[in-house]
């Protein structure tokens, strides 16, 4: 995006909009997180800053780290979300970045359940600690 675009934007739209895309968005991943919290099958690495959300599912045995690599490549290859991983103290997490403002509650909704759909299938089909990640 050039200058040109942004001051276009600015000069029709003001800061307003900026400051409501980004209050919209840090709300929605603030409140999704949360959402995560009361869920006994995930865990949140921290409370978000920002518009990004890190979080692992749990409700398993064996390598956690192996099935949320599985659980990230299930959910692109699926093709109706796109998630992103990465890794804090050893651990591996699923990583949402939240930056459509037409993203709602309930598309977050669906992508939990299909982490658990995923999550279930992996389970079930290979031994959790016989998985080959990439």
């Amino acid at each position: 995006m050039s200058i040109v675009h942004i001051y276009t934007i600015l000069r029709i739209y003001g800061y307003d909009i900026f400051k409501e895309q980004i209050e919209l968005l840090y709300g929605l991943a603030k409140n999704f997180a949360e959402d995560l919290n009361k869920r006994s099958d995930f865990e949140v690495l921290i409370k978000p800053q920002s518009n990004i959300v890190c979080f692992r599912f749990i409700n398993a045995k064996g390598d956690l780290n192996i099935l949320n690599r599985k659980i990230q490549q299930a959910i692109v290859l699926d093709g109706r979300f796109y998630i992103v991983g990465t890794t804090a103290s050893g651990k591996y997490y699923l990583r949402v970045s939240l930056m459509n403002t037409r993203t709602t509650e309930t598309d977050l909704l669906g992508l939990l359940n299909l982490i658990i759909e995923k999550a279930s299938e992996l389970m079930m089909n290979v031994d959790n600690s016989q998985i080959n990640v990439q």
